[in-house]
């Protein structure tokens, strides 16, 4: 049952297309953006395979189990993705309760923390154990529900629980459009507004040119060949200490231009961050910190009180050099 997603990935924004597993075309996975297993109870060697060559065309992944599982069969699918290994059920009502907002998955979704929202529950999950992983959502027991593994620049996605109705109500919670849409956008055919000059940028580009095409970065002062690997409908193409200078650069191939991107300084001295009071002032004795003039003056006036005691000190010495020729004047007579 796959109506939530067709309702997610609409028309105006996705080319979406759904198959059973006895219908699949197998030729069209390396072709996709984004793979959604939607609980499938085990995978044929050759949709494994299939997958293994889908992941190294950069796409991303979603693996979403199914009620009853053949636990083989999908370890023999995590082993040859090199991505961890699952365990059998269990059946134990969670609530999900933990959405890791610093994650950049999350980026531009909640404008604030939500609070008090109505949980999503499930009634039986899979434990795992995986490489590489973070944690996008958490059971209330901190166990993860949807994890996130890098895999060649691109991502697996795991949800530890199946989604039908009679075992979660994950898929009618507020969540599951931003997660499923996010799906699809977080990986390496995201287009940026510009890249930054001396970070390390990577550039998607879809192509028929032969895997010999060599492709180049130029504008009207540079032309360079950047670090590109060639997959069967993709150019991926890395820059780091080039570009030097700002502007509109070109990438083409073969005289043809395929795509005008921008290459802007990082903006770090825009960024107004100022250092802490508090680091400053417990890292340095002599530095203290004051709310107020009359504190202020109040410690002056205790320093000086302090300083005023060299004064006493003089008296006393005075005093004691008076009695001391006194006494050697006494004990001479």
């Amino acid at each position: 049952n796959n109506q939530f997603l067709s309702k997610i990935y609409t028309a105006d924004e996705f080319e979406f297309s759904s198959s059973k597993l006895n219908t699949i075309d197998f030729g069209m996975i390396t072709k996709q953006r984004l793979i959604i297993l939607n609980e499938l109870r085990s995978f044929p060697n050759a949709l494994i395979q299939s997958l293994k060559n889908f992941k190294n065309n950069y796409g991303n992944l979603v693996i979403i189990p199914s009620s009853q599982i053949d636990l083989p069969s999908y370890n023999q699918l995590f082993e040859t993705l090199q991505i961890g290994k699952i365990q059998n059920k269990v059946d134990s009502k969670k609530y999900v309760t933990t959405i890791n907002y610093s994650h950049p998955f999350f980026k531009d979704v909640f404008q604030k923390k939500i609070v008090n929202y109505q949980y999503p529950v499930v009634d039986q999950f899979y434990p795992s154990h995986l490489f590489s992983k973070t944690s996008l959502l958490k059971f209330n027991d901190n166990t993860d529900f949807i994890s996130e593994i890098d895999y060649h620049n691109n991502k697996v996605y795991w949800f530890s629980s199946p989604l039908n109705i009679e075992n979660s109500s994950f898929i009618s919670s507020a969540l599951v459009v931003p997660v499923f849409y996010n799906f699809s956008i977080k990986n390496s055919g995201q287009k940026n507004l510009y890249y930054t000059i001396g970070e390390k940028n990577e550039i998607q580009i879809k192509t028929k040119e032969k895997t010999d095409a060599v492709f180049h970065l130029k504008n009207n002062e540079l032309d360079f060949i950047p670090l590109q690997r060639k997959t069967s409908d993709f150019v991926n193409i890395q820059t780091d200490e080039k570009p030097l200078k700002e502007g509109l650069y070109s990438i083409s191939s073969n005289s043809k231009n395929y795509q005008n991107i921008s290459f802007n300084y990082n903006r770090n001295e825009s960024k107004l961050s100022y250092y802490q009071l508090d680091n400053f002032i417990k890292n340095h004795e002599n530095a203290y910190f004051f709310n107020s003039v009359s504190n202020v003056i109040e410690q002056i006036n205790d320093q000086n009180k302090n300083r005023n005691l060299w004064q006493l000190f003089i008296i006393f010495a005075l005093i004691f050099l008076g009695i001391e020729i006194a006494l050697q004047k006494f004990l001479k007579n």
